[in-house]
Parts: C-alpha cells; sequence; structure tokens
C-alpha cells in the first residue's frame, strides 16, 4: 500500500478510536469560528468594490465620488398622477420635518427655495415656461403706472374675479409676511421628472470601504420607515411614494441574495439528509456525515474571517457550494465502507481500510477542486477572487472535517454493524447493473455517440450552428423585479427616457465644461446631457428664449418715497372691507406693495436683458447636485435609444460608452464601471478558467504520473462543459454577472469524478463498468446528486442572478455526472484492451 493511503488509514483508524478528544477539539473550533463570523462579520454591496482598486477608471469613479458626495444619495419618487403638485410638496415637507426630528439624515434635499434664484435663472425653463412667464409679467404691468394704489388694485382685481391671491398677499404682511404680490414665492419646489413625478435625495451612511450593507441596508431601512410613518400621518391617499438609487438598489439585491442563499443552504441541507437517509436506510449515519460537515462549514467561516473577514453578492453563496462538496467525500468514505466493514470484527479497522481505499482519490479531489477555487484569487475580478479564496479553503477544511470528525462519530456510533449496510460484491461490486455491463461491453460505440454529441454541442456553443452563447451585463435585469428600487428605478426611466446608468464626466471649470456639453451633445451616442450642461444651452434655443424675454418693454419706474397718508389707509380700509387690521396694519402692507412695485419693476428690467445663467443664480439645493466645492462642474450624459434595448444591452452600451470616452477620456459613472466592469469580469472568469485548469492539470499529472491517466481524469468536465455550453446556445440561456463563475466552479467541482474514477480503474482496471466498480460508480452518483441539489436550491430565489446561477450549475453538474458514466468509462475499458 503507498504510503499517502496507508497514512490516511491511520489517520482515520485512530480518530475512530479516540472520538472523544477528537470531538471535543472540532466541536471547539467550530463555536470558535462560528461566534467569530457571527460578531465581526460584514456584508458589502459596492458592485465598483467587486474589481480591483487600482485599475484607472476605478480610480477614476473614486475621485468622483470623492468629489461629489451625493453621488450615493437614495432617490426619493413622488408620483403625483392621482395627486396634485401642492399635496406632493406637502408630503415632501412633512418627510423633511420627520428626517430632521430624527437626526439619522442631515444631508438631503427634498426640495429648494426658489426665492433665492436670480431672475436670469427662467433661461433654464423651456420655452413653453418662459412665453407663460412672460405673458404674466406683461398683464402685471399696469402695475407699474404712475399713481397705482393697492386700493385700487384690489377694486381691479375683484371684478376680473382675481383677487383671492392679493386678499391673501395682505393678509400674510398682516401676519409677519414682507410682501403682498411675491407672498408665495419662497413656497418649496420641487427636483421633478417628467410631469408627475417629484424626486428627492437623502444622503446615506458612507459607503466608503467597500460599501458594507449592514451600514446601507440600515439607512435605507430608517428612511423607508420614516417615509411610511410620514404617509401614515399623511391624508392623500393619491399619492404614491418609493426610494430607489443605485446604492439602495445594490442593497436591496445583497440583502436579498443574502436571504435567497440563506434559504437555498437551508432546503438544500434538508435535502441532501433526506436523500442519504433514503439510500443508506437509516438517519444515524446521515446525521453522522451532516455533523462532520456542519463542523468544516463552521471551520470555514472562521477561515473567511481570517482571509476576507466579509461577504459580497458572489460569495455569499459559498455555504452551498460547500454543502454539496463537503459531503461528497463522506459518501465516498461511507460507500466503501459498506464494501468492506462485513470482514472485519472491529469498526475503527474497517474505517481505516475504507479510508486507506478511497482516501487518496479524496484528497487528490480535494485538491484539484482547491487549487481550481484558488486560482481565482489571482483574477483581477476581486468579487471571484474573494469567493475562491473562500471556497479553496473551505473544501480543504470540510474534507478534513469528513476524515477527523465523521471517523470519530462514527467510532462512537452504536451498534455498527446494524446502522451500515453491507453491501454485497465487496470491492469489484459492479455498477448500473446491466446497463453498466452493456457500456463496458461496447466501448467504441458509446464512445462515438459521446463524440458526436460533444461536436454538435461545441458547434452550438460557438454559433457555427445558430447562435452562440452570449453575455449580458443587464445588472437590473438580475435582480427581483418587484424590488422596491428596481421598481421605481424601472418607473423613473419610462418618466423620463433617462436613466441612472448614464456616464458621468468632470470640468475642472466653466469653459471646460461649456466645450465639453457641446461635444457630447453633438455625439450620435448621446441624446441628452444633464446636470451642470444645463447653464450652456444651445445657441439657438437660447437665442429662442431671449426673444421671447426681449419681448418685454422696458420700465422706468419711479420708487414712491412718500410717507403713508392718512387718506390712503382709509381708502385701502374701504377696499378691504372686512377683517381686524389695524392702521400700523395697513401701513406696513401699503409700503410693502410699494417695495413689490419697485421689484417688480426690477424683475422685468433683469428678466429681459438677461443674456446667460451661471451657477450663483440657482438656488444651493439645486447647485449642489453639480457643482463641487471645489469648483468643478458635473456633466450627466445619457446614451441615445437603440431600438428597444435597454442601457445595459452591449448593443447599446458599448458604443455609447465607446464615444463617450473618445470625447472624455476621464468619463466615469454607472455606465462606464459597467461597461469596464464586464471587460474585466469576462476577462476575469476567462482567466480564473485557464489557470485551474492548468493547475489542476499540473496536479493530476504530479498524482497519476501518467499523461493518459491527467488527460482520462479530466475528460467529463471537459465533456460536461461543451455539453452546458451547446445546451445554453439551443435554450437561449445567457451568461450573466452571476453565473459566469459556472466555468472556474464547474472545472473545479466536476474534475473530483473523473479522479475517483480512474483512481478505482487503475486499482481494478478488468472490473466491469471500468472506474466505477466497487462502489465508486454509486458514490460518483451520490455525490453529483447532492452537489447538484445544493445549486437546484438556488431556483427558488428571488433574485435572478441566484436562480440563473443554480440553473447553470445544475446542468452543468448533471451533465458532468453523464460524461463520468456513460463517456469516461468506455474510454478506459479502451485503454485496458490496447495496454
Amino acid at each position: 500500500m503507498p504510503d499517502r493511503a496507508r497514512s490516511l488509514g491511520l489517520l482515520a483508524e485512530w480518530c475512530a478510536r479516540h472520538p472523544v478528544r477528537v470531538l471535543a477539539s472540532c466541536v471547539f473550533l467550530a463555536l470558535l469560528s462560528g461566534a467569530w463570523a457571527a460578531t465581526s462579520m460584514e456584508f458589502h454591496s459596492d458592485r465598483s468594490a467587486l474589481v480591483d482598486p487600482t485599475l484607472a477608471w476605478q480610480v477614476r469613479y473614486r475621485a468622483f465620488k470623492e468629489e461629489f458626495a451625493n453621488w450615493d444619495d437614495a432617490i426619493v419618487v413622488v408620483d403625483y398622477s392621482e395627486a396634485s403638485p401642492d399635496e406632493a410638496i406637502s408630503f415632501m415637507r412633512w418627510l423633511d420635518a420627520e428626517l430632521e426630528e430624527s437626526g439619522d439624515f442631515p444631508e438631503r434635499a427634498l426640495w429648494f427655495d426658489p426665492s433665492t434664484a436670480s431672475p436670469a435663472a427662467i433661461l433654464l425653463e423651456t420655452p413653453e415656461n418662459i412665453s407663460k412667464a412672460v405673458r404674466e409679467l406683461r398683464a402685471s404691468l399696469p402695475l407699474l403706472n404712475q399713481g397705482v394704489t393697492l386700493a385700487d388694485t384690489l377694486t381691479l382685481a375683484r371684478r376680473l374675479n382675481r383677487a383671492p391671491e392679493l386678499e391673501a398677499g395682505i393678509r400674510a404682511v398682516r401676519d409677519g409676511a414682507d410682501s403682498v404680490l411675491f407672498h408665495n414665492a419662497s413656497d418649496p419646489e420641487l427636483f421633478t421628472v417628467g410631469d408627475t413625478m417629484a424626486i428627492g435625495f437623502v444622503a446615506l451612511d458612507s459607503q466608503e470601504g467597500g460599501g458594507s450593507v449592514n451600514d446601507v441596508a440600515r439607512s435605507t431601512s430608517a428612511l423607508r420607515r420614516a417615509i411610511s410613518m410620514t404617509r401614515a400621518g399623511f391624508k392623500h391617499s393619491g399619492l404614491e411614494i418609493g426610494v430607489t438609487g443605485i446604492p439602495v438598489i445594490e442593497s436591496d439585491e445583497t440583502t436579498q441574495s443574502t436571504r435567497d442563499a440563506t434559504l437555498a443552504s437551508i432546503l438544500s441541507l434538508v435535502l441532501i439528509a433526506m436523500l442519504l437517509a433514503f439510500v443508506y436506510r437509516g438517519v444515524l449515519v446521515p446525521l453522522c456525515a451532516l455533523g462532520a460537515l456542519v463542523i468544516g462549514i463552521a471551520w470555514s467561516f472562521g477561515w473567511l474571517m481570517l482571509g476576507v473577514g466579509h461577504l459580497q453578492v458572489l460569495s455569499v453563496v459559498f455555504t452551498i457550494v460547500l454543502l454539496g462538496l463537503g459531503v461528497d467525500s463522506a459518501i465516498h468514505l461511507i460507500a466503501r465502507l459498506e464494501l468492506v466493514h462485513p470482514d472485519h470484527d472491529h469498526l475503527p479497522g474497517a474505517i481505516g481500510k475504507a479510508a486507506s481505499g478511497v482516501g487518496p482519490g479524496i484528497v487528490t479531489g480535494t485538491l484539484t477542486t482547491s487549487i481550481a477555487f484558488g486560482a481565482t484569487a489571482l483574477s483581477p475580478f476581486t468579487g471571484v477572487a474573494e469567493m475562491g479564496l473562500i471556497a479553496a479553503g473551505g473544501v480543504v477544511l470540510c474534507t478534513l472535517a469528513i476524515l477527523v470528525a465523521l471517523t470519530a462519530l462514527l467510532g462512537v456510533m452504536p451498534h455498527p454493524e446494524r446502522r451500515l449496510r453491507a453491501r454485497a460484491g465487496g470491492a469489484s461490486r459492479p455498477f448500473a447493473g446491466r446497463l453498466g455491463l452493456w457500456i463496458d461491453r461496447h466501448p467504441g460505440k458509446v464512445f462515438a455517440t459521446g463524440g458526436v454529441l460533444v461536436v454538435a454541442a461545441a458547434l452550438s456553443a460557438t454559433g457555427v450552428v445558430g447562435s452562440p452563447v452570449r453575455y449580458d451585463p443587464d445588472l437590473v435585469a438580475l435582480m427581483p423585479p418587484d424590488a422596491e428600487g428596481v421598481v421605481w428605478e424601472r418607473r423613473l426611466r419610462e418618466a423620463d427616457e433617462r436613466t441612472p446608468w448614464h456616464a458621468v464626466v468632470v470640468a475642472g471649470d466653466r469653459a471646460e465644461a461649456q466645450r465639453l456639453t457641446r461635444e457630447l451633445e453633438a455625439s450620435p451616442v448621446v441624446e441628452s446631457v444633464g446636470g451642470a450642461a444645463a447653464l450652456f444651452p444651445q445657441e439657438q434655443a437660447l437665442a429662442e428664449k431671449l426673444a421671447l424675454l426681449a419681448s418685454l418693454p422696458s420700465t422706468e419706474f419711479e420708487p414712491e418715497d412718500a410717507p403713508v397718508s392718512d387718506a390712503e389707509l382709509q381708502t385701502l380700509r374701504r377696499a378691504i372691507g372686512e377683517g381686524a387690521f389695524t392702521d400700523d396694519d395697513l401701513r406696513r402692507i401699503v409700503t410693502a406693495f410699494r417695495n413689490d412695485r419697485t421689484l417688480l419693476a426690477s424683475r422685468i428690467n433683469a428678466v429681459r436683458t438677461a443674456t446667460s445663467v451661471v451657477a450663483q443664480d440657482l438656488p444651493e439645493a439645486v447647485v449642489a447636485r453639480f457643482l463641487s466645492p471645489d469648483g468643478a462642474y458635473l456633466l450627466r450624459v445619457y446614451p441615445a435609444p437603440v431600438g428597444d434595448l435597454g442601457p445595459l444591452e452591449p448593443a447599446r452600451l458599448d458604443p455609447f460608452v465607446q464615444g463617450v470616452l473618445r470625447l472624455a477620456p476621464q468619463a466615469t459613472g454607472p455606465a462606464v464601471q459597467v461597461y469596464e466592469s464586464t471587460r474585466v469580469i469576462l476577462h476575469g472568469y476567462r482567466f480564473a478558467a485557464l489557470v485551474a485548469a492548468i493547475a489542476i492539470f499540473v496536479l493530476l499529472l504530479i498524482d497519476f504520473r501518467s499523461l493518459a491517466d491527467a488527460l482520462c481524469a479530466a475528460l467529463p468536465v471537459i465533456v460536461g462543459l461543451a455539453l452546458l455550453l451547446g445546451a445554453m446556445a439551443s435554450l437561449g440561456i445567457a451568461l450573466n454577472f452571476a453565473n459566469t463563475i459556472v466555468m472556474p466552479l464547474l472545472i473545479g467541482i466536476g474534475v473530483d469524478s473523473g479522479v475517483h474514477a480512474v483512481h478505482r480503474w487503475r486499482m481494478q482496471p478488468r472490473d466491469a463498468p471500468a472506474g466505477l466498480a466497487g462502489g465508486t460508480g454509486r458514490a460518483i452518483t451520490l455525490t453529483s446528486v447532492t452537489t447538484a441539489i445544493g445549486f437546484a436550491c438556488m431556483m427558488i430565489a428571488e433574485h435572478r442572478g441566484v436562480r440563473s446561477l443554480g440553473l447553470v450549475m445544475t446542468m452543468g453538474l448533471m451533465l458532468t455526472w453523464g460524461a463520468s458514466v456513460l463517456v469516461l468509462p468506455p474510454v478506459l475499458r479502451l485503454r485496458s484492451r490496447i495496454g
């Protein structure tokens, strides 16, 4: 017996003979690891943190976020299509007061004070609104006639049925206001989108340092609670209110994927337990296997904390991966133990014999899987690298737990001869009955059939026949469609045909911002430019607006500085007609009216002579959206529509980002991040798959010391991948951000079956079917099913990315199993005949 097999047998036998001390040590380490993870582990939601932060485009994005601190504000959306703008304003003011009282959201912009804007700000309005404003100003010109008094104005307004607003202004001055005509000028206005939506901005907890979903989710939940409390006290039921924004969507996504992964893990554990109970005709042996597996997963959490310290949207599924993989070693060990324990009087000796028989295959399979995962740690795609690092260590720890804790648990199991099935046939027991024997007798036919299927799948996957497998970068399409952040992002996009998935360009000064605006607006891939671009309207549009304003006549108004006479007070008292007004009240009202006339004349002249608008002409809450404290201007660049394609479809996204980067090489923002990260993701997965394949093959060469044996061990996963990609192309299943990890995952997991089959064939080359006799075929089938169960449970997820990963991995595992039992045995039998 080789030294490795003997050493594994001795280890397993020693653990079975000293179970109490072994189990005590294992449980202690498991509790320590679980407590560490429970108290210190974080969940990160920031997608930009999933990629190497030193890449140039990552550095640009980080600089942008530092320059404009409100980049990650949550967006409060109010749809007042079934209500009125005044009701929306009231809600925003109530919500603002609620957030102010809570003290949790000091930075917010739910509305702004229009009275702080200069008259030149009218140039930001549409020609229709400017025309309306010009008509209103023309209608007010009689107020500037010499000798006009408030009493005369009020009498005329009543004749024209326009008195209520003027009367409200009079009462407002009596109650403390300082303007009769413009008492509503400081009423709040909303940031509007389309015709019936208003938006407000609320700063969430900072996402510096990776974007902990713990903080972002907590802040988002607090905001939603405040909205619910405000809505409960708000009587206008016609309003619809929601929260969105990229950080909110990412936080919701990570929270949902975590919930999905947890539910899938629990369901997977239950189903695997039921399957093992059925296969082993009892519950005690499966409980021992699952107990050892739980210990290994607990150790893996300790490894997670030591190596990474957090989870993210990709690595959150690692427990499902370990549930399927970790139990594989137990299945191989128990399958062998069922065959050999009748020949031993004492269970520890039987356990040692079983471990020496399957141990080398278990170790090689574990190392190949671990190396496959570990190879991904070299990828610049941090999300994959972290997932690989966690899984690489976790697989090794789960196997160690099986070899140590499971053998100890079996050692304390009462009446093992009753609990373990005794399977006839011993070490040469065939697999799959007559079918297995038929395959073994006709290897050429079976291999030829498999070869035809593989070639057909390869032609389909590459697009030689039909459409090739495509990559879909649309992140929103992966998220739960009913998630609040996703629903309101979609409604905002429909309201004004603009999208959060746009590019941003930061200009150092006004001149650069104006130049970039002109160049970007002229690009065919750009629909519009927002943000600071509003300060630089196109010449034709500006000329149209200036012509409307220039149609106003100039006014040469002389302010009144004479004292208010008693006669004027009495005339006004008679005109008002009712209400409690003292002489002091009336004097202040007349003075306010005179000031209003002066202000009106000044505004008319300022408006008609306006030529441009600068940032200082706008309210501070508006300016903060596009001007940084250091004076940098923010341009938001929106993609031109391309048929019915979404903003993240490659046919629309790629030309848009490439066109923007040609004009503004320093451009960044969500669209650029998705474009660049997609390239890194695809390169990262290809690189990880290549490195994993090379590393595994080298290990197989070292283990088998034979090129032919190494190729045979790798054959099932090669065939399985080819068949999977062909099936995805035929069924129209796209690769995406979540399921692209299937390539390194399947390489790492799938090679295990080939390793065990080749090890069995080398030990017993004449047994039928080749490589599957002696319980190996049964163990490979059971391990494939248990691993597939883990991933199949992901298909219950609401997160469509997690669901797609479960579907693709389940297909890949079953196809790899098919190659292990239908393609590899004929190859091994042909080699036996040739040899």
